[in-house]
């Protein structure tokens, strides 16, 4: 996901400000990506590192479920302070 970011802004965002510089930027972008697919691929299974079952798989699903359930939090705090701020204009 980071990977894939890391191309979409330098795609949109060509002259945007970057306290970074990465020499060759489009080839660490493609290579970053395909070797992060290359390595999710690697623990389906079936595939020779594949994760064994229920043990690790259930460890992955936890970690997902927790993301998941972090990600709704914080987007519904992130909302909240949003209509707070905008209550807190229109009151000036």
């Amino acid at each position: 996901m980071v990977a894939w970011s890391f191309l979409v802004l330098r795609k949109r965002e060509p002259e945007l400000e970057r306290p970074y510089k990465v020499k060759f930027g489009k080839l660490v972008g493609w290579a970053a990506l395909i070797l992060s697919i290359g390595l999710g691929i690697l623990y389906l299974p079936g595939s020779p590192s594949a994760l064994l079952w229920p043990q690790e798989w259930a460890i992955v699903i936890a970690w997902a479920v927790l993301g998941g359930i972090l990600y709704y939090l914080a987007k519904k705090k992130l909302a909240a302070d949003a209509d707070a701020n905008s209550i807190s204009t229109l009151e000036r």
